[in-house]
């Protein structure tokens, strides 16, 4: 189930089919002593100090009768209620269990994935798509500043009266769109890691400083034309 940055509820429904030589049909219908846990370490794990408890308020587990041999393992998700809950992927096992001997009858791989706010991510690429900005601007100053030998306010004024400018401002904007669009939208987790905003951050301000304009701009830098 992915959550993407949503921690709006969620449910998710998995059919099973009773095993004869296991269970009888009208015990399978009945629900008698059936239950769901989660297997291994009974819990949905991240990380060793990040997981999700099947008792907890946030995760519910219940098995619904469908026909006299089919049931259906339900899964039900409250984000908000689950402390402490931080982007990743949590994994685990949701195992059907029947009596008291608690003999396993159907085990179903769980992973739950939650990404950090869609607001923590466009602000990165704001800020990396300033910055390229403001290198792009600056160097373009500093190379009018030269040629007409006038003071940086004035070339300031000068480059911003250009059309340049305005083309600059469009391609940073489609360049962060699509590093935004690739990056965070395509990782239901991303923000689990913190290495996920530099990454971000740096591709974004590659992006901007790898268009037309920003490789003129790292050549002005280094004193070529």
């Amino acid at each position: 189930m992915h959550f993407n940055d949503s921690r709006g509820p969620s449910a998710s429904f998995v059919p099973l089919t009773a095993d004869a030589r296991k269970l009888k049909p009208a015990d399978f219908a009945r629900r008698d002593g059936l239950e769901v846990q989660l297997g291994g370490t009974r819990y949905l794990r991240k990380d060793a100090d990040h997981w999700i408890s099947l008792t907890g308020d946030g995760l519910k587990a219940k098995i619904v009768p469908v026909t006299p041999r089919e049931l259906a393992l339900c899964l039900f998700v409250t984000p908000k209620h689950i402390g402490d809950l931080e982007p990743g992927r949590y994994k685990g096992t949701a195992v059907v269990v029947n009596g008291p001997e608690k003999e396993a009858l159907a085990a179903v791989p769980v992973e739950l994935s939650f990404r950090s706010s869609r607001w923590a991510g466009i602000g990165v690429v704001v800020l990396a798509v300033v910055l390229g900005l403001a290198v792009s601007v600056l160097s373009e100053a500093a190379a009018i500043q030269q040629q007409l030998h006038t003071g940086p306010r004035q070339a300031l004024k000068r480059y911003a009266s250009q059309l340049r400018l305005p083309v600059l401002l469009i391609l940073a904007a489609v360049g962060g769109s699509v590093v935004f669009a690739q990056i965070y939208g395509s990782d239901p987790a991303w923000g689990s890691n913190g290495d996920d905003f530099m990454k971000l951050f740096a591709v974004c301000f590659i992006a901007q400083m790898s268009s037309n304009e920003g490789i003129d701009a790292v050549r002005r830098v280094a004193g070529k034309p």
